[in-house]
């Protein structure tokens, strides 16, 4: 344990006495955000992701050392466990390091190798390697290989004949016998697998070709579908190329496809090649993909000649290599080409690379023992020295063994990369979309859209509760757009609605042109807002009539400035332009929360609205619904609060991710499930009115006990402290002391229990107001003490934390709470983009300027919507003036973002866009 600990403090570069304290914290069953927020002095204020990532490499590094056990148990049992083997195994910096050290040793499949070993002949390949190895003047003391293999013959007359049966044995057979023993332990030595496995991922590269047999394609809803784009399944241009970066872009069709060589999402790959250690992560997914169905055809293309000389030098005295293959003539297979003489598909197929125990393609490349060997059937001519045969054994075992059990291990590591990388991308976009503002003190109206089930509707009031449903039917085949508009306007006007949330799936595009005719054709007077005056508007810029977007402030008489603050890394603090006023009303994205402006709307993803409305948590919460006016209601409370909404659904259905269906769903599980948790925790959570769903991911809470705190609620009425929290059935003393920091009562007797203060520093908290000379009660002003921070500077910090005994950061940490008592983290960060207009791509040119809202962000760049329908690609080449090691790097799921357009496909329905601060009009 302690080489563990010591391990984790130099991969994390962490003091040793952190890391003790951490895994002493995480083996006490504290969770990662309790140790985060509340443990600081003793991690030394490590935060909440360097945490999951000491836990993740800690669970790793315990995986091995049990592996390690085992493989020291495994080789006792069998009497193979020396000195030596066993400080290679405690050595081994990973799992396949161990699987090397033990694969001589494991039990395996009978083999043409095991048999020879039943014949004895063993002893003839120790003896063959023996010679091989010795100088030349050896090979004058020990004859030829047959006269070694002679006393291993047995049959008599028969067998010198070559006519042999039943037990009898040749000295042809005798010797290929010893050659498939001989190939096998070359395939099994550790050291040579390293060596072969290191050369091919630094000077190797990953192949792929069109297949030549239709595409299999992929059933609408399964892995086919669109999930890096989040785009209703249409693909973005990438970069200025206008192509597919990737193939997850695009939705792949159903049956049916169009044969492999003609257009598809994969035609990047059809004559592809990129260095494996360099290769691209989102692109190894894309082609393991395109593999699977049967798009692409993908091999690993290296020198295979070198690593046969590296054997040969490693087996083969250097003074016998001018002869060890005199008179052998062309090895089958050996092309310089690793490809070269095998089947075809011999490479490994990508969609077994990730599952253990599958087979490659083809037989010989996958290592079948029944394939012939190298050079079975034509062994060196009579005379030949040992060294010949050892030549031959050893390229054997190294084409038909060793290659493609190799390339399977490194198509396994790139796609076990790759999954890494697209599941923390995911992650990241996860918790991006989750720590989205909330819109807060708006009535909210939710449209599911259809055509002919009809647009679902469902207002909802700032608090979440459901005020009226119904349904409409603007589109067609009915298209009652007067009738829908009537019935949308008097509920708006009934509630007060000032914000719209359009689902964005079937039927968006219409509803979206229906409801700005509806709010441009009612003058914005539906809802309480009244005329809106800065709504958006139609521009003349100097590149040709177009449609703009952005927030307009007054200029020079005739015209006006388009201005939007903030925005991602690399699109500068201020995206603006003059636009000329052609006389009306200048309009805004407005921001939300400002409810004078009037009536505004915006598209929402609708992912994971179905699974939420269909299932038993949409049908407990809602049992008088019809399914598709849940998902109304959840549509227009994702716009409300996005966090309290989305932890309803499993995450992988809200569509942030790539690929998801391609990688270990356990280790996506796991990792999307502490993003949520770390997001709840970090907002807090309102103890008397959340949800069962969002009480679930409050540290040291579970779906049971969310229920019984719900029960004991509804029973008992709301808590009026967090000391309450105690009488909940089956609320323990630890799981209290995990969550009631998390869990806020507003109003209550106690003032402290509105903020993220524990419980367990209540007495500390009193005595460091009473030092600075405030009291408890001045924490429920309203305004919180701004002025708290300035004082204990004033009186010395390590005094006063001495004085309330406190650590520096658990002090601190109070101190902020109190100067802004139950501040929400999500407050700080941009509102987002409404809109009262709509937008067509055939009105986007190049050279227009937009403030978008960056919907999805993967590999290759990040998708912005920019109020088209189509979400814009911002390729990873356009994100900034810099380079940018990873989108993620540049921008979050969510940013409001400037983007200048670079090129538009209205046929495909693509945008391509830039980022960059040279690119954008000043």
């Amino acid at each position: 344990m302690a080489g563990i600990v010591s391990r984790l403090a130099g991969e994390l570069h962490i003091r040793q006495w952190q890391a003790e304290n951490v895994v002493e914290l995480i083996d006490a069953g504290n969770t990662i955000p309790f140790i985060a927020r509340y443990r600081k002095e003793k991690t030394g204020e490590m935060d909440d992701q360097l945490l999951r990532e000491f836990g993740e490499r800690l669970a790793r590094l315990r995986a091995l050392e049990a592996r390690a056990d085992a493989a020291r148990r495994q080789l006792g049992a069998q009497g193979a466990l020396t000195d030596e083997l066993s400080a290679a195994i405690g050595g081994a910096a990973t799992l396949r390091d161990i699987d090397d050290i033990c694969r001589p040793y494991r039990q395996k499949r009978r083999t043409r190798a095991s048999e020879a070993r039943e014949r004895g002949l063993e002893p003839l390949a120790a003896a063959l390697l023996s010679r091989a190895g010795e100088p030349r003047a050896g090979e004058r003391r020990g004859g030829t290989a047959e006269e070694l293999a002679a006393p291993h013959a047995r049959g008599g007359a028969a067998c010198e004949a070559g006519e042999t049966g039943g037990g009898a044995l040749s000295v042809a057979e005798a010797l290929r016998g010893a050659m498939d023993i001989i190939a096998e332990n070359v395939s099994d030595n550790a050291e040579y697998r390293k060596h072969i496995r290191e050369y091919i991922y630094s000077t190797g590269s990953i192949v792929t070709k069109a297949a030549g047999k239709a595409g299999k394609g992929t059933a609408a809803g399964k892995a086919g579908r669109n999930e890096a784009a989040g785009n209703a399944g249409k693909s973005a241009a990438a970069g200025n190329a206008g192509g597919s970066e990737a193939a997850g872009e695009g939705a792949v069709a159903g049956a049916g496809r169009p044969a492999a060589g003609k257009d598809s999402v994969y035609r990047m790959y059809y004559d592809f090649r990129e260095p494996i250690a360099k290769a691209a992560k989102h692109r190894v997914l894309a082609i393991n993909r395109g593999e699977r169905e049967g798009f692409l055809k993908v091999s690993l293309d290296y020198d295979a000649s070198r690593l046969a000389g590296y054997l040969q030098e490693r087996l083969i005295h250097p003074s016998q290599a001018g002869i060890a293959c005199a008179g052998l003539g062309a090895v089958p297979g050996a092309d310089s080409r690793s490809g070269a003489g095998r089947a075809p598909g011999a490479g490994l197929r990508s969609g077994g690379a990730a599952r253990a125990g599958e087979a490659a393609s083809s037989s010989a490349a996958a290592g079948s023992d029944s394939g012939a060997a190298a050079g079975a059937g034509r062994a060196p001519g009579a005379g030949a020295p040992p060294s010949s045969y050892v030549a031959v054994a050893a390229e054997d075992g190294l084409r038909r063994l060793m290659l493609p059990s190799i390339e399977n291990e490194l198509r396994a590591m790139l796609t076990e990369a790759a999954s890494e990388q697209a599941i923390k991308v995911f992650a990241a976009n996860l918790g991006s979309l989750l720590m989205s503002p909330p819109v807060r003190g708006n009535a909210v109206l939710g449209l599911d859209p259809a055509y002919r089930t009809g647009c679902k509707f469902a207002v909802i009031d700032a608090a979440g509760a459901v005020l009226e449903t119904g349904v409409v039917y603007p589109t067609p085949p009915r298209s009652m757009a007067k009738e829908a508009e009537a019935v949308l306007c008097a509920a708006i006007d009934r509630h007060g609605v000032d914000l719209i949330a359009i689902g964005n799936g079937t039927a968006s595009r219409e509803t979206e042109i229906f409801v700005a005719a509806l709010i441009k054709g009612r003058g914005g007077k539906c809802g309480r807002g009244g005329k809106s005056g800065r709504g958006a508007k139609t521009v003349r810029d100097t590149s040709g009539a177009g449609v703009e977007g952005g927030a307009y402030t007054a200029g020079p008489a005739g015209e006006r400035t388009a201005q939007k603050t903030g925005g991602a890394s690399g699109a500068g603090a201020t995206c603006e332009r003059t636009v000329r006023d052609d006389g009306g009303a200048i309009g805004e994205n407005a921001r939300g929360g400002e409810n004078a402006r009037g009536l505004r709307y915006m598209v929402t993803s609708e992912a994971g609205a179905s699974v939420y409305s269909a299932s038993k948590l949409g049908a407990e919460e809602f049992p008088d619904f019809d399914v598709s006016l849940r998902s109304a209601v959840s549509i227009a409370r994702r716009l409300r609060d996005p966090l309290s909404e989305l932890v309803k659904i499993d995450p992988k259905a809200i569509g942030v991710g790539q690929y998801q269906h391609d990688m270990d769903q356990k280790r996506l599980d796991a990792a999307l499930a502490a993003v949520v948790e770390d997001c709840v925790n970090r907002v807090g959570v309102d103890l008397n009115s959340a949800s069962p769903s969002l009480l679930s991911h409050v540290s040291g809470i579970g779906g049971a006990l969310a229920k019984s705190i719900c029960a004991y609620r509804e029973a008992n009425g709301p808590f009026a402290d967090r000391q309450q929290l105690k009488k909940v059935p089956k609320l323990g003393r630890r799981a209290f002391e995990q969550c009631a920091g998390f869990l806020r009562i507003y109003g209550g007797a106690n003032a402290f229990d509105s903020t993220q203060v524990h419980p367990e520093s209540y007495r500390a908290a009193e005595r460091l107001l009473e030092a600075m000379g405030y009291a408890p009660g001045d924490i429920g002003g309203g305004g919180g003490m701004p002025g708290i921070r300035e004082r204990a500077r004033e009186l010395g910090e390590e005094a006063l934390a001495e004085r309330a005994g406190l650590g520096l950061p658990t002090m601190a940490d109070i101190i902020g709470e109190l100067r802004k008592p139950g501040r929400d983290p999500r407050d700080d960060l941009p509102q987002p983009a409404l809109r009262s207009d709509v937008m067509d791509i055939k009105d986007i040119r190049a050279g227009m300027t937009f403030t978008g809202t960056v919907r999805n962000v993967a590999d290759f760049g990040a998708f912005v919507d920019i109020g088209v329908h189509e979400a814009g690609l911002v390729h990873i080449s356009q994100l900034g003036g810099k380079f940018v090691r990873h989108p993620t790097d540049a921008v979050s799921a969510g940013d409001v973002v400037c983007v200048r357009v670079l090129e538009v496909d209205a046929a495909r329905g693509r945008i391509s866009l830039s980022m960059k601060k040279e690119n954008n009009l000043n």
